[in-house]
């Protein structure tokens, strides 16, 4: 059985750190992301399509999760998207 607390694709213990919701149509890139990486904490979700802005002109539906990140993971989700822009 694997620890809990270890990223099961990198061998990387897990770190808790804040992310922001993802808001916004995703392109597929999102969602490959979400995918290999699962533990990338670039953000926490997926939020949905409609951006909610209050009236000082800020985003009003974004919320930040603590999540948990594996080091590896995230070097390699960014990487990743940094590649395909």
């Amino acid at each position: 059985m694997q620890d809990t607390n270890m990223c099961n694709i990198h061998n990387v213990e897990l770190e808790e750190k804040k992310a922001s919701t993802f808001l916004g149509y995703p392109e597929q890139d999102v969602f490959d992301v979400d995918n290999m990486f699962p533990y990338h904490g670039l953000w926490s979700e997926l939020g949905g399509c409609v951006v909610l802005m209050d009236e000082n002109g800020e985003i009003a539906n974004e919320y930040e999760d603590d999540v948990e990140v594996c080091s590896e993971c995230n070097k390699a989700a960014s990487k990743y998207l940094d590649e395909r822009n």
